[in-house]
């Protein structure tokens, strides 16, 4: 493969990553609100925002390192995993 096509396809697998990374971390953000809302324990919303924070800084750790093309992919799907989980919930931002 040349470079431009390996770029493409870093970015194109980043862009998809991103809107699972996207969608997993506002679905377990709707999580940690009905449990912190439920007044239930208080380990497990801290637990789920800790690993909620820490896969998301993770996942864009890589994509930087990978370049700003893989970083802007991730980024515009990380966003796209938030509409998507925004809409599965039927919430308007």
């Amino acid at each position: 493969m040349t470079g431009s096509t390996t770029s493409t396809v870093t970015a194109l697998s980043c862009a998809i990553a991103g809107i699972g990374v996207g969608f997993a971390y506002f679905r377990i953000l709707a999580m940690t609100l009905r449990l912190w809302l439920g007044r239930r324990t208080v380990v497990v919303p801290v637990a789920l925002t800790v690993v909620r924070l820490a896969a998301a800084a993770t996942a864009f750790a890589v994509a930087a390192r990978l370049g700003a093309l893989p970083l802007l992919a991730l980024l515009a799907g990380f966003l796209a995993g938030r509409w998507l989980a925004l809409r599965v919930a039927e919430v308007r931002p």
